[in-house]
Parts: structure tokens; C-alpha cells; sequence
């Protein structure tokens, strides 16, 4: 958005594109003034607001080189959880175009249904009373088999990430290997195959240590 669009303007374009943040540009389109929060400006255009500037609620960005690595960038995503996306710049300094954790994600993960578009994606029960998961189950039907949409800390279209891979790969903060665990409001998600960048296969189990803990 230009840094005179309204919020009114702002929040139109978010719902049309389906995003949660929104990238406020100069006039030039080449200098970043920051980026708006849709839910934040949501609330300021219900007060009465609307007509206020986006560059007015813009809150910094942090900037990442055209030339960075994408596992660098994962790290920066990790180090730094409250953002959602990066402004790219090329080797002059100007701005180049955007990079989002889901984004990201995807990349690792590989894109999120081509395997398995118009089939199912099972879910085996394991004997210890876990259970092994495609890592490209979508994290809202891995929250709809526990039947609680907060099990993760919030509904599955606030998380960072929309796949069980992608949660391995966020809370780790790098491409996973086998063996890697997590461990993510009393589960445990342990990485049981993968293959290249991709994480074929998750073991999920209810986390023993912490509930050793509250005992």
C-alpha cells in the first residue's frame, strides 16, 4: 500500500488478498515506511478512524538481503517471533519485494497439497497411543482430530505456520533431520522421516516430561 492509502483502504485490500499484514510503501515504491497489523487497523476503523493514514499505524520492518539464505532467514523468523514478514532489498539498497514466514515455510515444506490434492492424508494411531502424521497435514485438521482449536496456543489461523511441518521447522528454527524433537504445548513431535528439505512423516504424542513435571 502507498503511504496515503486510509486504513479503510488498507483493510479492503487485506481481506481481498487473504493476509493479516500489509506493507506500507513511499510514493517511490522503493522506500519502506513499515507495515500495518489488518486486526489492529481493523479495530481503529471500527472506532471511527477509517480515513487515518496506513503510514500513520505502520510499525517497523526489519530488512534482509536479496542475496540472504533461506535458512538464515529462518533463523531470523525464529529469533524474532512477533513478525510475520521481511522486506527484501537488493544489493543497492532498494526495495525489492517481500518474504513472509509462510512463505518460507512452504519453501521448505514443499507446496502444501500437490502430493496430495483430491486424496486423503492419514493419520495412523501408534500402540503408545500416539500418532505418526504427514507432515503436510494441515494444522486445522490436525486440531479438529483433537477437537480443541487452542491445543497449539491459538486457533490454527492465528499460528505462524498452517502445516505440522511447518511447526517442526518454526519451533526448530532449521531444516529438521530425523530424530529432531519439539515440544509444543504438552506434545511432543518428533521429525520420523524426511526427504531432502521436505518432512515426510511427524510421531505426535502427549509430552511425558512435562506432565512429570506438574506431577
Amino acid at each position: 500500500m502507498g503511504e496515503n492509502a486510509t486504513l479503510e483502504e488498507t483493510v479492503k485490500t487485506a481481506a481481498a488478498h487473504g493476509v493479516h499484514r500489509v506493507l506500507v510503501l513511499r510514493e517511490n515504491e522503493m522506500d519502506v515506511v513499515g507495515v500495518v497489523a489488518v486486526p489492529a487497523a481493523m479495530d481503529i476503523v471500527f472506532s471511527g478512524r477509517g480515513k487515518e493514514t496506513a503510514a500513520a499505524h505502520a510499525s517497523g520492518v526489519s530488512f534482509f538481503p536479496e542475496v540472504g539464505r533461506a535458512s538464515e532467514l529462518l533463523e531470523h523468523f525464529n529469533q524474532n517471533p512477533s513478525e510475520q514478514l521481511v522486506a527484501v532489498v537488493d544489493e543497492y539498497g532498494d526495495f525489492s519485494g517481500i518474504a513472509s514466514l509462510e512463505d518460507l515455510t512452504e519453501f521448505f515444506v514443499g507446496e502444501m497439497r500437490d502430493e496430495y490434492e483430491g486424496g486423503e492424508m492419514d493419520v495412523t494411531p501408534l500402540p503408545d497411543g500416539g500418532f505418526l502424521v504427514p507432515g503436510k497435514l494441515p494444522i486445522h485438521e490436525w486440531l479438529e482430530l483433537l477437537g480443541a482449536e487452542d491445543a497449539l496456543g491459538a486457533a490454527a489461523d492465528e499460528l505462524p505456520y498452517s502445516t505440522v511441518a511447518g511447526l517442526v521447522i518454526y519451533h526448530l528454527g532449521r531444516i529438521p533431520k530425523p530424530g529432531d524433537v519439539v515440544r509444543v504445548e504438552g506434545m511432543r513431535f518428533s521429525v520420523e522421516q524426511v526427504g531432502g528439505r521436505r518432512v515426510i512423516a511427524v510421531s505426535v504424542r502427549a509430552d511425558e516430561s512435562e506432565e512429570r513435571g506438574r506431577a
